[in-house]
């Protein structure tokens, strides 16, 4: 009887050996096996384009193992960054001309460089001057003795645009009117929900995006040059391109920028 209970006993001791071992050899596999690292993906993208980009990366990122971060900022100190050596991966523009700049420098792929979406420019004006609307009065005669808002016509490509239709207009600045230049279009916008500016010229999807503003006019397409975001890769690595291509010719991206007010 005591043979036959120590048989039973060894039996079993041996069993649990196998399944401790079989456990602790699995764990060992575990912890030597490679992790997938995630990769990171740097974007420098126009300030005007924060809000629809922040959905774009969302939809773009879902079942990847990649992270985005943004560098957002007018598109001329964004250039001027990665121009002094700031690491970026894609760099989106509200123009093509810094687009072409970094190009020049031979900081952009050559193959991945393109226009991704347009944009239009309005006149907006505080809540207050809901009822204003320039079907009945001239643009000079509006904004006379008031200010005006825009980016900064030296690196903000919306405030280059802005002036260009001053200038279509035949207006003059200061004598007329006085010009806020800020820091990038975003700030612009801000300017006229505080009421530090009576008006703004800002892009229709920045005014679409405002509870505390109105677009009361849209302004025609020869009274300036042709609002282009331009798009490139600064480094044309796989989640660059990956991200590139999404933009372009991703159904759901195209969507998002309709939804946005963006133009294809």
């Amino acid at each position: 009887m005591l043979i036959i209970k120590f048989t039973l006993y060894f039996s079993s001791m041996k069993k649990l050996s196998y399944i401790l071992l079989g456990l602790l050899v699995g764990l060992m596999l575990q912890c030597n096996s490679p992790r997938q690292k995630q990769e990171k993906l740097v974007v420098f993208a126009a300030s005007s384009l924060s809000t629809v980009m922040a959905e774009l990366a969302d939809s773009f990122t879902v079942n990847q193992n990649i992270e985005i971060k943004f560098n957002l900022g007018s598109s001329g100190t964004l250039a001027r960054q990665i121009e002094h050596g700031a690491q970026a991966d894609v760099y989106l523009s509200a123009n093509m001309n810094w687009v072409n700049y970094l190009d020049k420098k031979s900081l952009l792929s050559d193959e991945y460089q393109t226009t991704v979406a347009y944009n239009q420019l309005v006149l907006v004006a505080h809540l207050d001057q809901a009822k204003t609307t320039l079907d009945s009065i001239e643009l000079g005669d509006l904004i006379k003795n008031k200010q005006v808002a825009i980016g900064d016509p030296l690196h903000v490509p919306a405030g280059i645009y802005a002036k260009q239709v001053i200038n279509y207009y035949h207006l003059n600045s200061g004598s007329e009117f006085q010009l806020l230049k800020a820091k990038d279009v975003r700030s612009a916008l801000t300017l006229v929900e505080l009421g530090e500016a009576q008006f703004g010229i800002v892009y229709q999807t920045d005014a679409l995006l405002s509870k505390k503003v109105i677009s009361i006019y849209e302004f025609p397409s020869e009274s300036h040059h042709t609002i282009e975001y331009g798009l490139g890769l600064c480094a044309a690595n796989k989640p660059a391109k990956s991200f590139y291509n999404y933009l372009l010719k991703s159904p759901k991206a195209k969507a998002i920028w309709l939804k946005h007010g963006f133009k294809l």
